[in-house]
């Protein structure tokens, strides 16, 4: 084969090769495009307006739910405004020393609190968000209110939020039966004999930078028939993406 004719070869190869990623490309833009119109309505559902807008203003124009993520963008915004408005109507008007005080005041009231043994970390970063939320329509009012300004920057950039975000983040708010039923699902998934699984005692140990330390003691058939007793710790951890809890590590 002459020279020309491996040239010919090697570009239509590089055509080929060209045509087949911009295929799987256009495949992954269409599932993250409905992924985030999927995640959008959900967000609005959970009357979580900010987020909604966010994933709904990924969905590619191609996508044929395109106009109605448009659509429901323009929902969501109105529901935010009306918010806003509302929680501006429901305080009163003072001088810029006692907005000062009333802030930090309900600011300092929300506090972190645990239900079933559950510690309620969105409950505490929404209620820290709304207090920063009240401050903003305020300011937008009133631009010359500086020292409320510097307040509202200084709540945003303080422990308590730091510390509330990374416990949302990493913790989110499950119940106690969405933690045991991970685990009781990966342990289904990886057992030799998923059947014969039989659960003798399943609790919270806690929670750890990795996130809830669940405790499940179990019987199970091994790769011989026999049926063993085991105990099986699990770092569970929260995926702010989908709203989902899924398993990090595992001690046997």
């Amino acid at each position: 084969m002459n020279f020309k004719g491996i040239i010919f070869i090697i570009v239509i190869l590089l055509f080929a090769f060209i045509k087949i990623k911009s295929c799987f490309t256009s495949e992954e833009v269409k599932t993250v495009s409905y992924d985030n119109f999927e995640l959008g309505q959900k967000a609005l559902w959970d009357k979580n307006y900010e987020k909604g807008i966010i994933h709904l203003s990924r969905v590619s124009e191609s996508d044929p739910n395109y106009s109605e993520a448009k659509e429901l963008i323009s929902v969501a915004q109105n529901a935010l405004d009306a918010q806003e408005k509302a929680q501006t109507a429901s305080i009163p008007k003072m001088t810029e020393d006692e907005y000062l005080k009333y802030f930090q005041e309900k600011w300092d009231a929300v506090e972190l609190y645990q239900n079933g043994g559950i510690t309620q970390y969105k409950t505490y970063w929404d209620a820290l968000g709304k207090v920063l939320e009240e401050i903003s329509p305020i300011l937008e009012q009133d631009p010359s209110l500086s020292k409320l300004k510097k307040l509202k920057t200084k709540l945003d950039g303080s422990k308590k939020s730091q510390e509330a975000w990374t416990g949302y983040t990493i913790y989110g708010q499950p119940s106690y039966g969405q933690l045991i039923v991970v685990c009781q699902d990966y342990l289904r998934t990886n057992l030799n004999d998923p059947e014969s699984l039989e659960i003798e005692d399943k609790y919270i140990d806690g929670r750890s930078k990795k996130g809830w330390n669940i405790i499940i003691k179990y019987r199970a058939k091994n790769g011989f028939g026999a049926l063993t007793l085991k105990e099986s710790k699990f770092d569970v951890r929260f995926n702010m993406l989908d709203n989902t809890y899924n398993v990090a590590n595992v001690y046997e």
